[in-house]
């Protein structure tokens, strides 16, 4: 349960709890399972504090300090965590549904099985963030930064990363139907038994060691570049093509030399313009 001295300190705001906080030399302040529904928490020094089970829905927690925090079991609903300093912080099977984390740090924050569906991860560093089995169905990760991330078995469908970094990033069993990667950089991204269906990579970069979309399908079936379609294989004019194929990785131009009877991997969508 929480300490019912820190949670009075704490609802009187930011500033009272700043001070109070130094004054004490509080280490690890403990809302556990506490009540902190629409707490004013802007900029707050929350370092290391225990939130586990509590209840932040609709809370600002905009720009605080959250760093190695427990918000794991907590709900954050609807709360405002935009600009906050969350790195290494347990998010295990939190409800951030619809939460404002945009330009938040999350970089090596663990968010496994954590709910997020149409939170707005808006230029958000997510980068070696640990998000297998999390829900981020119809999510907004416009430019956030997910560089070597763990995004394995998570639900991405609907998402839209466009313009994101996703360097290294694993997606491997992940449900990215209907996602948007339009702009985004895909260097050595694992895609491994994902499902792409209806996907749109319009634009996306695949890096500098593969300079063309080349995409292999791992069950020993390859594809061809598309600016070498023949002209009976091209996609009709101003149809949106997409993925329909599942297990999916990057190929470079050099290993497609060492697999000469490539077939096409129907309409999956790598323009680069």
């Amino acid at each position: 349960m929480a300490n019912s001295k820190h949670i009075k300190q704490l609802k009187q705001g930011t500033d009272v709890w700043n001070q109070w906080r130094q004054k004490h030399s509080i280490a690890m302040p403990d809302f556990n399972s506490g009540y902190c529904r629409s707490y004013q928490l802007a900029g707050a020094y929350l370092a290391n504090s225990d939130f586990h089970g509590n209840d932040l829905l609709t809370a600002n927690l905009s720009r605080a300090h959250l760093e190695q925090a427990d918000l794991s079991n907590a709900s954050l609903r609807k709360a405002d965590v935009s600009g906050a300093y969350l790195q290494q912080a347990n998010l295990l099977q939190t409800d951030a549904q619809e939460a404002n984390l945009n330009r938040a740090d999350l970089t090596h924050a663990s968010l496994i099985e954590a709910n997020l569906t149409k939170a707005h991860f808006i230029e958000t560093n997510l980068s070696h963030a640990i998000l297998i089995k999390t829900t981020l169905t119809r999510a907004s990760l416009i430019r956030a930064k997910l560089y070597e991330t763990d995004c394995t078995g998570a639900s991405l469908q609907g998402a839209d990363l466009s313009g994101a970094d996703l360097r290294g990033t694993n997606f491997s069993g992940a449900d990215l139907r209907d996602a948007r990667f339009t702009g985004a950089s895909l260097d050595q991204v694992i895609f491994d038994n994902a499902n792409l269906q209806g996907a749109d990579f319009s634009g996306a970069s695949f890096g500098d060691e593969c300079p063309k979309p080349y995409l292999v399908d791992i069950n020993n079936q390859y594809s061809i570049p598309r600016h070498r379609l023949p002209e009976s294989r091209k996609p009709v004019a101003n149809h949106r093509h997409t993925a329909t194929h599942t297990n999916l990785r990057l190929l470079s131009p050099e290993g497609m030399d060492h697999h000469p009877n490539t077939v096409l991997v129907e309409g999956f969508n790598v323009s680069q313009g």
